[in-house]
C-alpha cells in the first residue's frame, strides 16, 4: 500500500513541477519501472479530476480559468507529448502553420503535423490531429521556427504572400540566426528562399 502511495506522490509531483498545461503520456514515466503502477495511478489522479484523460494514454494538467473553468488542451503541447513518446520530430504544417505564423486567423478543426515517424491521426475531442508522414528534406528543419515559417507558406502559396504577410515574416526573420537562415535556404523551395532573401536585405 505504502509503495502504491509513493509511486500516485511522485507521479502527482512531477506533474505539479511541469505546471499547469503540461501535456504527457504513461511514458513520461517509464523511469519509474512499474508500468502498470503508473496507470493505475494515472487513472486514480484522473478520477479525482487533478489529470485529465484526452485520449488512450494521453493526459495534461489543466489550466484553469475562473470564468470558463477547465481549458482547452495546447493543440502543440499534445503533438509534442505523443512526438516524446514515439522518439520521433514533428513540424506544425498546413492551415495551423498558417494560423501560428498569423496569415489566417482560421483554427482548423484537423491539425496537421508532418513527422518522420509513423502516418497516425489521434482525437482529441472534437479535434482531429493528424501526423503526416514527410520526405527527409522535409524534415530538416523540423522544430525551429524557419521550420514553421516554411510549413506556412507552403500552405498559403506565393500568390497570396501580400505586403501584410511580408511584415510579419520581415520580423520574424529577424530574430532568426545567421546559421538557421543559411541551412533553411538551403532546404526551401525556390520562390521561399527567393522571399527569405528579398526580406533579409538590410534596409
Amino acid at each position: 500500500m505504502k509503495h502504491k502511495e509513493s509511486i500516485v506522490n511522485t507521479i502527482k509531483n512531477r506533474i505539479y513541477g511541469h505546471g499547469r498545461g503540461w501535456c504527457f503520456t504513461i511514458d513520461h514515466f517509464s523511469d519509474l519501472h512499474n508500468n502498470e503502477s503508473v496507470k493505475k495511478s494515472l487513472q486514480l489522479l484522473s478520477q479525482k479530476g487533478i489529470i485529465r484523460r484526452l485520449a488512450r494514454g494521453i493526459y495534461d494538467y489543466p489550466k484553469h480559468n475562473a470564468e470558463l473553468g477547465l481549458l482547452s488542451p495546447n493543440i502543440y503541447c499534445v503533438a509534442k507529448a505523443i512526438s516524446e513518446r514515439d522518439c520521433v520530430r514533428i513540424q506544425a504544417s498546413g492551415a495551423y502553420a498558417a494560423n501560428l505564423m498569423g496569415f489566417s486567423e482560421q483554427v482548423p478543426a484537423k491539425v496537421v503535423f508532418v513527422t518522420e515517424g509513423v502516418a497516425k491521426k489521434v482525437r482529441i475531442g472534437k479535434l482531429e490531429i493528424l501526423f503526416q508522414r514527410a520526405s527527409p528534406k522535409s524534415m530538416v528543419m523540423a522544430g525551429t521556427e524557419m521550420g514553421l515559417i516554411i510549413q506556412a507558406l507552403r500552405h498559403i502559396g506565393s500568390k497570396r504572400v501580400d505586403s501584410k504577410i511580408k511584415k510579419t515574416l520581415k520580423q520574424r526573420l529577424i530574430k532568426v540566426s545567421p546559421k538557421e537562415f543559411e541551412k533553411a535556404l538551403k532546404y526551401s523551395p525556390i520562390w521561399i528562399r527567393e522571399l527569405f532573401l528579398e526580406l533579409r536585405k538590410p534596409t
